[in-house]
């Protein structure tokens, strides 16, 4: 039986505060979304939080779902929370420990329940009886935190309650419909940004393991919702508001396909039979329609065709337009000019780019594209012109806030900070987490201890790599939330303040850091310096803009000022970042004989030159970093220049253990998603036979080597049609 039929049977039991039983469950429930959690665990395989105080994790979970519902700030919320109630019988006290968890089948409360009994079958016999867990999800759309209390298979209660007056509400299979889009957002987003991650999330991947049908059940949900996909909101570090395409819902249905291509057709279908039989919402789906083949690389002409006839059919009179008509214009204007921009057609895109913002002027997207049209068309002035018209962003998002309430609350997490793991936890703690797993070994529980989190190893198979889970998994730990734009912050203060280029060091500060926006913002201005030089694209600044320091509102104004623009403050200080990166670039000593650098000195002078456009340099930089010491946040720079068609140079196998070192990092801290791995795989089968990739792989590691049987079934979700 199916999740989506046992849902339907069971919703109207699973009604608001019930007891409900789940009779012959054990044979019939679905364990879609999860992994192997039908079986019974050797070991323990999933993080555990001990909380300093009872319960407290749920409490800090209803505060800030509160918080952020009623500023209207609530972003995509936090993961969702399994929350679990030991029982020490020794002591005689209730212990609570708790992680996070994305991927879950949240359509019904099956899932949740079949997951939580399997941490019940993961304990010792003795401590089974009395063991009660709760699940948490949010629900985006209706604001409501859908909350399980299990006991037992055979009773349970399911009830969900308004985030923003804290009363319980009636559960409906539109309640749970909803539900599962919403997780499904969150897995997505949190799985593709770093600064959204904390330690103790477990991230499954939606459907993986489920078959073709699922998948494509998944898709069809997430088109059905398309209408509403301005309640799921926007990064606001990224857009200026919400709109028809510039959403989660939207940014998780083209993400969800990029790691599923073969799913691509029957998404453009799915919207099909939506235009059919909800004609009132034509539009978006139409639109929708063409954004889906421009992501698909091999439908270029029907993406053509879908723009062209959207456009003929949607686009009416422009003096006469309601708010809802400019919005939807805005979005096939971006989307057209989005399209011709991937084709470097910029003679073309200029007017569409040009009329989107004259119609609307806080748009950023529409100015960003205009800037990049401009500096193709090698009109520098115009384009920083219309990169100082660009609104200004947020310069942090309350998802980042909403994922690590634990950690600045509670300081569960303590970084090993490159000396390995030192825990937190009194004896007691640790005594009662040695006796409720089986066959634990007191000794290398107490490696796996960051603080007051318990990171026991998944099994062997479940992607391992032993010089990676010894290594630098043991050294750094999970590399997680704002601080992960480099290792800063992820190693001891001895090995910061040993870097001799102070001025990398700045450089890569956390002062020096930048938002989305701005980085979207720096690398226009980049791609500008790259092309014409900096001595030429100050001149071109001085031609064009006054500077605040220049600016008087004297009447005495000289004649020649009152012909420039004023340039803004928050674009002067990125001028002064660029100007400090060129710098550090341009004196960096990377052809001096024996130079010696750590492996953290050597990344932050690669992720200086990457910024700069020295790309063969940061390159060189990044490796050699890795060379010293494997990190996440190098191999990911490394893998996304792959995926951007710069590391050409570089042996297939090079890049091929690059990936597979990345894909084990991250399965040693329960990532099973990896939309990252997988996109890279995508490429890899683009250039080369599924099977030639695979036996690479295979050639590349021993036989009996952990981390293939996760990477078959990576490249296994490539082959879904």
């Amino acid at each position: 039986m199916s999740i989506w039929q046992w849902r339907s049977r069971s919703a109207n039991a699973a009604s608001m505060g019930s007891q409900v039983s789940l009779h012959d469950s054990s044979t019939e429930r679905s364990h879609s979304g999860t992994p192997d959690v039908g079986r019974r665990y050797d070991a323990l395989e999933h993080p555990r939080i001990i909380e300093k105080h009872f319960g407290e994790a749920v409490r800090a979970r209803c505060r800030l779902l509160q918080k952020l519902c009623g500023s209207g700030e609530l972003d995509v919320g936090p993961p969702d929370l399994v929350h679990v109630t030991g029982y020490d019988s020794y002591h005689q006290v209730e212990i609570g420990e708790h992680h996070y968890i994305t991927g879950l089948d949240v359509s019904s409360e099956a899932m949740p329940i079949a997951y939580m009994n399997t941490l019940r079958l993961g304990r010792k016999a003795a401590d089974e009886e009395g063991l009660v867990c709760t699940f948490c999800t949010l629900n985006l759309f209706s604001q409501v935190d859908v909350r399980i209390r299990f006991e037992s298979e055979r009773a349970f209660q399911v009830y969900a309650v308004d985030c923003a007056a804290d009363e319980q509400v009636q559960l409906s299979d539109v309640l749970w419909e909803e539900t599962f889009v919403s997780g499904c957002i969150r897995s997505m987003v949190i799985n593709s940004d770093l600064r959204r991650k904390v330690p103790g999330l477990i991230e499954y991947p939606i459907g993986a393991d489920n078959g073709v049908s699922y998948c494509e059940n998944v898709i069809f949900l997430l088109c059905k919702y398309l209408p509403r996909g301005k309640e799921t909101g926007v990064d606001v570090t990224v857009h200026t508001s919400a709109t028809g395409v510039q959403n989660y819902l939207v940014e998780t249905l083209l993400r969800f396909l990029s790691i599923t291509p073969g799913l691509y057709d029957y998404a453009i279908k799915c919207l099909q039979q939506l235009i059919d039989s909800d004609p009132k919402n034509e539009f978006i789906y139409r639109l929708m329609q063409a954004k889906v083949a421009m992501g698909s690389n091999s439908n270029e002409l029907e993406a053509v065709r879908l723009l062209n006839s959207t456009a003929a059919r949607f686009l009416p009179d422009i003096a006469v337009l309601h708010r809802r008509d400019l919005d939807n214009t805005i979005d096939l204007l971006n989307a057209q000019v989005e399209f011709l921009l991937q084709r470097k057609d910029y003679e073309l895109a200029l007017p569409l780019a040009q009329k989107a913002t004259s119609l609307v002027h806080d748009n950023f997207l529409s100015w960003q594209q205009l800037a990049k049209c401009y500096s193709g068309l090698e009109q520098y002035e115009n384009a920083l012109l219309a990169i100082n018209c660009m609104p200004r962003l947020a310069q942090g998002s309350p998802g980042y806030a909403a994922s690590m309430i634990d950690l600045v609350d509670s300081n569960y997490y303590k970084r090993p900070m490159s000396m390995g793991p030192k825990s937190d936890l009194y004896s007691v703690e640790t005594n009662y987490i040695s006796h409720s797993v089986p066959h634990s070994n007191h000794m290398a529980m107490q490696t796996m201890i960051f603080g007051r989190i318990v990171m026991s190893r998944p099994s062997h198979t479940a992607g391992c790599i032993e010089e990676i889970w010894d290594g630098p998994c043991t050294k750094l730990g999970p590399i997680y939330g704002p601080d992960s734009c480099n290792l800063l912050a992820f190693v001891s203060s001895s090995e910061s303040n040993a870097i001799k280029d102070r001025s990398v060091l700045q450089r890569n500060s956390p002062l020096a850091r930048l938002s989305s926006g701005e980085e979207r913002v720096y690398s226009l201005l980049m791609d500008i310096v790259a092309h014409i030089g900096w001595n030429r694209f100050l001149d071109i600044r001085a031609r064009i803009f006054v500077m605040r320091s220049e600016h008087c509102p004297s009447p005495t104004v000289v004649p020649a000022l009152k012909q420039k623009r004023l340039c803004e403050k928050w674009l002067d200080e990125l001028f002064l970042n660029l100007y400090e990166d060129l710098c550090v670039s341009a004196n960096s000593p990377l052809h001096t004989q024996n130079l010696e650098n750590s492996g953290l000195e050597w990344q932050l002078l690669g992720l200086t030159l990457l910024r700069t456009r020295y790309i063969d340099e940061a390159v060189a930089c990044l490796r050699t970093s890795i060379l010293v010491r494997f990190d996440v946040i190098s191999a990911n720079k490394l893998l996304h220049l792959f995926l951007d068609g710069k590391l050409s140079s570089l042996d297939i196998d090079v890049v091929l253990r690059l990936l597979v070192a990345n894909a084990a990092y991250a399965a040693r801290f329960y990532d099973w998603c990896q939309t990252l791995t997988i996109l890279v795989l995508r490429r890899f089968c683009e250039l080369h036979p599924k099977d030639v990739i695979r036996s690479r792989i295979q050639g590349l590691y021993p036989p009996d080597t952990g981390i293939l049987p996760l990477m078959d079934r990576f490249l296994d979700r490539l082959d879904y049609k």
